[in-house]
């Protein structure tokens, strides 16, 4: 309704205010108009003081509140989304919504549409070693959980064996052993479920009473094995010649899933991020810029949801 309608409706009928030819209605047409044109004024400067509805210089002007300039052909839509972020991370970010928030604004998302955030997404470590018998090794899961590792063992000295390779965490007292011989060349896997040796299921011939965790908190290990047939024996029909036992180094391997502590994971469809027109680094730069100090952001792009 106009503003003309709106004082017209108050006024008695035999002023022939719908007349349009009367002086009257010619009257408050004029005023009408004056006063719908204050008012679409006023809707203007509202509107310009707002983020979501500010165009050209009036966006400008609200980045300059936060040290914001455009960018060398930066249009409308990445300004507001950049200065929505800059706002986010002066009021102060980090929380589920707030991340839910910035994915929303850089992907012009509607505000109800559901964003996928895993928590200490789950990551797959690996730590290698060279070792000699009886040597300890200081493990750290980086994980808040424990997990069962998967150790893989190979000898690297040339023309040699190990019999007996046995891994021991020092920590919880668990052990895992092969009763065999692991020779140069040979790769022998262990794991809590099949155990390997060059590709052939050995797990019969592996000893354990429950197989050692890597547990989330600091851990000591202790490779060993028996030396068999490496010890030389002095040959008494010969002088002045021995034979001793020969040092063997190891290469060995631990794999693990950790859950990461401090990390979040964004996972997206690739669908939305090509319809933004944005990469999986753009978004990640808005989410790193919320995100709590000390915190670690992922961006897993996905097919579909």
């Amino acid at each position: 309704m106009s503003r003309k309608e709106e004082v017209a409706k108050h006024l008695p009928h035999f002023y022939r205010y719908w007349d349009r030819v009367s002086a009257l209605s010619m009257i408050l047409a004029g005023v009408g108009r004056a006063l719908d044109e204050t008012e679409k004024d006023l809707v203007s400067i509202m509107k310009s003081h707002w983020v979501d509805t500010a165009h050209a210089h009036d966006l400008d002007q609200i980045g300059g509140l936060y040290g914001l300039s455009r960018r060398p052909g930066e249009t409308d839509p990445e300004l507001r989304n950049r200065l929505k972020r800059a706002i986010l991370s002066y009021k102060g970010g980090g929380t589920i919504g707030a991340v839910q928030m910035v994915v929303r604004m850089l992907l012009r998302l509607p505000p109800d549409y559901p964003v996928t955030i895993i928590e200490n997404p789950e990551r797959t470590m690996k730590k290698t070693m060279q070792v000699r018998a009886n040597q300890e090794m200081v493990m750290n899961s980086r994980s808040i959980v424990d997990s069962v590792p998967r150790i893989t063992f190979e000898i690297e000295t040339p023309d040699t064996l190990a019999t007996d390779p046995t891994f021991m965490n020092i920590t919880t007292g668990q052990t895992v052993t092969y009763k065999g011989q692991v020779s140069s060349g040979d790769i022998l896997v262990l794991s809590g479920d099949t155990s390997t040796l060059n590709g052939t299921d050995v797990s019969g011939s592996t000893v354990y009473d429950g197989f050692p965790d890597l547990p989330r908190r600091r851990s000591t290990w202790k490779y060993s094995e028996q030396t068999g047939g490496n010890v030389g024996i002095f040959d008494r029909t010969t002088f002045d010649e021995s034979v001793f036992a020969i040092d063997i180094i190891a290469r060995v391997t631990i794999e693990w899933k950790a859950r990461e502590p401090a990390a979040f994971e964004v996972r997206i469809e690739k669908e939305l991020l090509d319809t933004a027109g944005l990469s999986k680094f753009d978004l990640l730069e808005g989410l790193n810029a919320i995100k709590a100090c000390g915190v670690k952001a992922y961006v897993q792009v996905v097919e579909q949801a």
